[in-house]
């Protein structure tokens, strides 16, 4: 049996956007120029067992200072660890079995938009469909 994943997405991005109202969450770059940008990408991954599958779910979080490029590192890193705590404090909320943070957060740069802004990758297991 290889059954898919269920889709936690709408859950994730609802349940970001209670617990972060000062940043513009979205599955694309949300488009702001006045308060800090979240970007969520979620991956499929292995099937640990017949009825779950893993997911990776990438958060970047922008918070540029008013150069447009370099980062408010304490605002981003504080909007992280807030994602990171949300989806623990949710991670038995169906269709999500679990959640634990995989790496991050991390400081680094986009080349293309040419900010830094704050990376985290949080490991779920999800329900099988």
């Amino acid at each position: 049996m290889n059954a898919i994943g269920r889709d936690p997405s709408g859950l994730i991005l609802d349940g970001l956007a209670q617990a972060i109202p000062e940043a513009a969450i979205g599955w694309d770059m949300p488009a702001s120029s006045t308060m800090p940008r979240v970007r969520l990408a979620l991956d499929r991954a292995a099937y640990p067992t017949a009825v779950s599958q893993y997911m990776r779910l990438r958060a970047s979080v922008y918070a540029p200072q008013d150069d447009g490029r370099t980062c408010d590192w304490p605002k981003a890193l504080a909007l992280s660890e807030t994602i990171c705590r949300w989806l623990l404090d949710n991670r038995r909320k169906r269709p999500l079995i679990d959640a634990s943070v995989e790496s991050g957060p991390l400081q680094t740069h986009d080349d293309d938009l040419r900010q830094d802004f704050a990376y985290t990758v949080i490991l779920l297991t999800v329900e099988a469909a």
